[in-house]
């Protein structure tokens, strides 16, 4: 069996080949840039969620403690692999203290923090 073109069909599969490929590329793309940018928002939910836990987890810690403010380590920063956490305390008005926990992380142009802090009433020593 012997299929003819007339003249004028020659090259119209190509075309709407081509113009089939076009269309599906248009839609693929947005959907691959959707993948990406949903990858980068669960990295960056992680990072905020493990800063989180490090700032409440020493939190917890210094609430636990009899004394925040005679503890001098709790000045120092303490690095926890990309993490930079430091400590605050601070005698406030009417006998409290301010407790702040700081965690700082990533890179120069794209540092974020996260900041806790919390009111105390001075324990008698």
């Amino acid at each position: 069996m012997h299929f003819e073109c007339k003249d004028n069909e020659r090259g119209g599969i190509l075309v709407d080949v081509l113009v089939a490929v076009t269309i599906v590329s248009f839609l693929l793309i947005p959907i691959i840039n959707l993948g990406l940018i949903s990858r980068q928002v669960a990295a960056s939910a992680e990072q905020t969620h493990q800063a989180v836990t490090l700032a409440a987890n020493c939190m917890e810690k210094i609430l636990a403690e009899p004394m925040p403010l005679n503890n001098s380590h709790l000045s120092q920063p303490e690095q926890f692999g990309e993490f930079l956490r430091s400590v605050r305390v601070v005698p406030h008005d009417n006998g409290l203290l301010n407790i702040t926990v700081d965690v700082t992380w990533g890179q120069d142009d794209a540092t974020r923090q996260i900041e806790l802090t919390t009111l105390l009433p001075l324990r008698p020593e």
